[in-house]
């Protein structure tokens, strides 16, 4: 799975996987049981690892990301975003360049 690029999703479907991530305590999330949240053509593993990878740099970059959070929660408008930016398994994100593109 390392380097292979994690397919885009719907911003709606994103999320929805935003929020499972979010309040999942334990960080295990059971694919098949969290498939009928989204739309039959969504891919539910590129989702939660969208959501995933972003509720980590939430929680270790809150001060580069205070521009895009909303009471402690990514804004609307940069959950839409990071469902549709590249992203590579295992892969570095360039904060800065992603935030530029919220601009």
């Amino acid at each position: 799975m390392k380097g292979d690029v994690i397919p885009t999703v719907d911003p709606d479907d994103f999320k929805k996987a935003w929020e499972v991530c979010r309040v999942c305590f334990d960080g295990c999330i059971d694919l098949e049981s969290v498939k009928p949240l989204f739309k039959p053509d969504t891919n539910a593993e590129a989702a939660i690892v969208r959501a995933s990878m972003l509720l980590m740099m939430t929680q270790t970059m809150p001060n580069e990301l205070a521009d895009v959070m909303d009471k402690g929660q990514p804004s609307d408008a940069f959950l839409t975003k990071f469902a549709q930016i590249p992203l590579v398994a295992s892969g570095e994100i360039n904060v800065g360049e992603l935030l530029k593109t919220l601009h």
